[in-house]
């Protein structure tokens, strides 16, 4: 059986080998919102200077919006954007490709969704060669990252969310334990349920929210709120409203695990509670 464990490297390059010119303003190509535009994008670069387009969006066609501008693409392109940003490469200052997964090992690991990989295929993989070709540079979000894509030679740190954006908790009179990640996060679940379980059987007062993972009705916790995995753009709203006392954050020990930073640190503090982080 392959070894989906192992450190491997990308294929990816960088086929534009000019400099990056001094810019004047900042394009962001991204899939619908998403945490790696807000945590890493969106506030660093001045909001009155930046555009953020989504890759199904059809590319603006007056010269003046990329003139200057560096592009960033974060994660995932289509062909009309590239398209677009080949036709305007004397005009932009430079493209930018950045990424906080390993893609390929999420493309090759068993444990990862028909449709996850389907989407990664579609936004992804399928542009790499018209991508390379445009590309500056390579930006990542974990130092494991730049073992993985030898041309990233850019980590950003995540940037905190505006104390604004983090909402307030009251007084509870319940315990609760919240477990919030996405359907590709299931094998964490499944090793914390066991234990959550003995948490609820012991304590009367203890309940739980989980969303992402979505057991079998016979497969449920006592006392625990199960939510389907939530889209991006309703999160950090609905945080506020879902506020814990405890969050749960484990890591099963695999390569793409090894890619992650540590933006769940902020999506605890939306819920206010306190993050259990191990793997």
């Amino acid at each position: 059986m392959r070894n989906f464990f192992r450190k491997k490297s990308s294929t990816l390059v960088c086929g534009n080998t000019n400099p990056i010119k001094p810019c004047q303003k900042f394009i962001i190509v991204q899939n619908g919102t998403n945490p790696t535009t807000d945590y890493y994008l969106k506030d660093r670069f001045p909001e009155n200077l930046t555009s953020i387009f989504d890759i199904h969006d059809i590319p603006p066609a007056d010269d003046y919006i990329y003139e200057d501008a560096l592009v960033v693409f974060c994660r995932y392109a289509s062909s009309q954007w590239l398209k677009t940003i080949r036709e305007k490469q004397n005009l932009i200052s430079g493209c930018i490709l950045f990424l906080d997964d390993d893609m390929d090992g999420l493309l090759q690991n068993p444990r990862v969704s028909k449709s996850y990989k389907k989407r990664l295929l579609k936004n992804h993989f399928q542009h790499l060669s018209t991508l390379s070709s445009v590309l500056n540079e390579i930006w990542v979000s974990t130092p494991y990252l730049q073992t993985i894509y030898k041309n990233a030679k850019t980590v950003l740190s995540p940037i905190p969310p505006k104390l604004s954006e983090l909402k307030k908790q009251g007084t509870q009179n319940t315990v609760i334990i919240s477990y919030h990640a996405t359907k590709v996060h299931t094998p964490e679940y499944l090793w914390i349920a066991p234990v959550l379980k003995r948490i609820l059987n012991k304590y009367d007062n203890v309940c739980a929210h989980v969303i992402g993972p979505y057991p079998n009705h016979q497969d449920r916790l006592p006392r625990t709120l199960y939510s389907r995995q939530i889209n991006w753009n309703d999160y950090p709203f609905l945080a506020g409203t879902y506020q814990a006392d405890i969050s749960l954050a484990p890591l099963i020990k695999n390569a793409e695990n090894d890619a992650r930073s540590h933006t769940k640190a902020f999506e605890v503090a939306r819920q206010n509670a306190v993050g259990i982080f191990c793997n």
